[in-house]
């Protein structure tokens, strides 16, 4: 099987253009990472995480799937664009109502249970964030569905850009706060659903198909499924924030987020790679083989360049801590150092993830999700009053290292390949290697 068979060419040109965004993010969101602790403090920073994790789990359970579902439908070419981003805003505006509703409930009821130590106050500016985030990832999988990354990269950088920058002048010269940042992850959204409006105007103006309606229908049937397993995986990526908070408090979530968040810089290449491999896998849909050798090639060089990554994070966690976060963060090293192997096996298991649902089988991430986040709940509520901040980050590798192992069988299942063959070199890859070792020989080799 040639490198132009597998479309290669194309996907990597498309990989590239998502992983120059990953690492724009990345820097831009480090600086953010960097300015936000530093000034705020363990505790204040705490509430902070708090604060945006409500919307962040409002917009994980109320987008009902319908992003995936945009991805799959248009790049299968099964629902004409115009039709899919007419539906996309009217499903938008009814979702946001909804979970801004149902977010003002959970605060007049819960604050004090869920978010102890925050201010309502704070968690009600934090709704505002709600719409314009939940609203600019449904328009946004419109342009990873005709697999424009240009575009698609575009908007998902503007928002932490902007942030970044209001952060700055604000924290910097205004003695800025967490309302402070409130209003700038509100700016940035808002900035990036507008853009994408402009752009899809010319689709939102075109004659109605007068299929709205049917595709509405068909996109939910297949989003709810892709959306279980959204809601679970967020759970367990976050439900630890919530158990430190009961037994620990505030501060302790500032520590740990630290932590989680340089770890999920690892997933950069695994999100650059799921976010280009699913509309693809979706349109090969009657070339199985293809498929075969697309998700497995992947697969391996993720889990070979995230290892690289995690070995070197490892080794400089420390120090890493102590630059950019100052000595009141030291405790966050060892935490990071925890997490990094549950973060190399979820890097692999994100595209075998992707290729499962791009089969148009969600379901099957779901069923596994429920199961890791069982696991994960059980695991820190037995190990945090034991071992503290790294109890949740033992737990938390438990959990994605479980997941992993599942989706590794589920994928076997799926296509009949083994683990051994999913991560063994083709003979394309033997052929590039031994080239690259011989030249390295030869220049070796030269006085």
């Amino acid at each position: 099987m040639s490198s132009a068979t597998l479309h290669l060419r194309q996907l990597g040109n498309s990989f590239v253009l998502t992983f120059t965004r990953q690492a724009l993010n990345i820097l831009v969101g480090l600086g953010f990472a960097i300015l936000v602790p530093r000034m705020l403090g363990p505790k204040d920073y705490g509430i902070y995480s708090l604060v945006v994790l409500l919307p962040s789990m409002l917009v994980t359970f109320f987008n009902l799937g319908v992003g995936p579902a945009t991805a799959y439908f248009v790049s299968s070419k099964e629902v004409r664009t115009e039709e899919a981003a007419k539906a996309n805003l009217l499903l938008g505006g009814i979702l946001c109502l909804v979970a801004v509703g149902t977010g003002s409930i959970v605060i007049f009821f819960g604050a004090d249970v869920l978010f102890q130590g925050v201010p309502v106050i704070l968690l009600v500016l934090g709704l505002c964030i709600v719409p314009v985030n939940l609203l600019t990832g449904l328009m946004n999988s419109m342009f990873q569905g005709v697999q424009d990354f240009k575009r698609f990269n575009i908007i998902t950088l503007l928002p932490t850009l902007i942030a970044l920058v209001i952060a700055f002048i604000g924290l910097c010269f205004f003695n800025g706060s967490v309302r402070t940042l409130i209003f700038a992850n509100v700016t940035g959204f808002g900035a990036a659903f507008a853009l994408c409006l402009w752009w899809l105007k010319g689709d939102l103006l075109a004659t109605p198909a007068g299929e709205k309606y049917t595709y509405i229908k068909r996109c939910l049937s297949y989003g709810w499924k892709a959306h279980l397993s959204n809601i679970l995986a967020f759970f367990n990526y976050r439900i630890d924030m919530f158990l430190l908070n009961m037994f620990l408090g505030p501060a302790a979530i500032g520590i740990y987020s630290v932590s989680v968040h340089i770890a999920e810089r690892l997933w950069m290449v695994s999100q650059a790679v799921s976010t280009v491999v699913f509309p693809r896998i979706a349109e090969l849909k009657s070339n199985e083989t293809v498929r075969q050798q697309i998700t497995p090639f992947i697969t391996r060089w993720v889990l070979i360049i995230t290892f690289g990554a995690a070995v070197i994070a490892a080794l400089c966690a420390p120090w890493i801590i102590r630059l950019l976060f100052g000595v009141k963060f030291q405790q966050s090293a060892v935490v990071l150092q925890l997490l990094l192997p549950g973060i190399l096996l979820g890097a692999g298991s994100r595209v075998l993830s992707n290729d499962i649902a791009a089969r148009g089988r969600p379901e099957l991430n779901t069923w596994v999700a429920l199961l890791t986040v069982i696991i994960n709940i059980a695991a820190n509520i037995l190990l945090i009053p034991r071992m503290g901040v790294n109890g949740a980050a033992v737990a938390t590798t438990v959990s994605y290292s479980i997941n992993a192992v599942i989706k590794v069988a589920i994928y076997s299942k799926l296509t009949g390949l083994t683990l051994g063959t999913i991560l063994s070199f083709s003979e394309i890859e033997k052929s590039f290697l031994k080239t690259r070792a011989a030249a390295s020989n030869t220049k070796k080799s030269v006085p």
